[in-house]
């Protein structure tokens, strides 16, 4: 027995070596580790919790590398010891290309900047506050817009258990695997709480094509209910309305509940500038002016289906839709009282989508006039 496990400790100190000089000796290219760095490759989203150059934030600043060797580096990242999460599924390839491109970033000189989003307020429900706290807001904003939607796709069949798996097991690869001892359960339980008081949001989307028919147009709006058949929430008392694009005219419309032109409507003009990571313990400016949009009410669309109308639009260039709005009223979610810590984004009660953006897509702009 001695004898074996002379041989087993001898083993392991030579192999132990051999695998660290391995992977020192991997060749990181840069331009690979900085699309990982911002999300881009499957990897986390680095930059919401490090900054976008590693100059820290909500976590550390990484540029330059902190002094850490790749064998260091890779362990922090799959082994944290504090409440980040850990990425197994970066390979050895992986690590040696983040750790490439932030070795070639210069060291930050100055203090770390704001959290990507900044804290909740004195007053803000404890579930909100632990959510930001814990690091959840830097990724996911202030209400955990995102989260609420993807629980929504899948409703019938999620629960607190099934959400605990997901965040301590079965992440995506983006996000990470949290440690419950980190995160505890209880902490867990909190922000559950607040997503649930909150409300569930359903998983549409929506997009504008273009078909050019005649001396005009023929645009088709399409809403789509990405959410599981059968499972996922079902959006009703739907609004729709798309923008009049400036130097072009409405021809006519088709689709459930077309409504026309009403006129000097007030929308949103920048919906770009909305989203809440800013590094600062105040909202973004919204921007609103007044125009007229081509409207439909539209009763519902469950999980798994889709709607179309179309409106006819006569004009020349390209039009910019920038500003349009799909709205519903259910399900039910509304913003508690006590949130003072917002992301504009999102409806104070119902939902809502603006174009363009990730879930409302519209044709290309027009190029700028040079």
């Amino acid at each position: 027995m001695r004898h074996v496990a002379l041989t087993v400790c001898l083993a392991i100190s030579v192999l132990m070596p051999h695998a660290a000089q391995a992977q020192s000796a991997l060749q990181g290219n840069p331009g690979k580790g900085q699309a990982m760095f911002f999300g881009q490759a499957g990897s986390g989203y680095c930059m919401l919790c490090h900054g976008t150059q590693a100059e820290g934030g909500y976590g550390p600043d990484l540029a330059g590398g902190r002094g850490l060797s790749l064998e260091q580096f890779a362990h922090a990242v799959r082994k944290p010891w504090g409440v980040m999460p850990r990425f197994p599924g970066i390979d050895d390839q992986g690590m040696a290309d983040l750790y490439a491109f932030l070795k070639s970033l210069p060291a930050s000189s100055t203090e770390p900047p704001a959290w990507n989003v900044a804290a909740a307020p004195d007053g803000a429900p404890r579930g909100q506050a632990l959510m930001i706290q814990f690091g959840c807001g830097q990724c996911h904003g202030p209400e955990m817009s995102h989260p609420r939607r993807d629980i929504g796709e899948k409703m019938a069949s999620v629960d607190y258990a099934a959400f605990a798996r997901m965040v301590y097991e079965h992440a995506p690869p983006q996000m990470g695997l949290f440690n419950p001892e980190r995160l505890p359960e209880p902490i867990l339980r909190e922000i559950w709480g607040f997503m649930k008081e909150m409300g569930f949001r359903a998983f549409l989307w929506a997009s504008v094509t273009a078909s050019p028919e005649g001396d005009g147009a023929v645009y088709s709006v399409t809403l789509d209910n990405k959410g599981i058949t059968g499972k996922g929430l079902t959006a009703g008392d739907i609004t729709v309305s798309l923008l009049v694009p400036k130097g072009f005219t409405v021809v006519g419309g088709t689709g459930e509940g077309y409504q026309g032109i009403q006129r000097d409507v007030e929308y949103v003009k920048n919906p770009g500038q909305l989203a809440p990571f800013r590094g600062m313990n105040r909202n973004p400016t919204v921007t609103r002016v007044k125009g007229d949009v081509v409207s439909w009410t539209v009763a519902e669309v469950k999980a798994g289906d889709t709607q179309t109308m179309t409106v006819t639009l006569s004009g020349t260039g390209t039009p910019d839709f920038t500003g349009s709005t799909i709205t519903w009223t259910k399900p039910d979610i509304k913003r508690l009282a006590t949130v003072t810590h917002t992301d504009d984004r999102l409806a104070a009660r119902g939902d809502i989508l603006y174009a363009p953006g990730p879930e409302f897509t519209v044709p290309p702009q027009p190029e700028p006039v040079r």
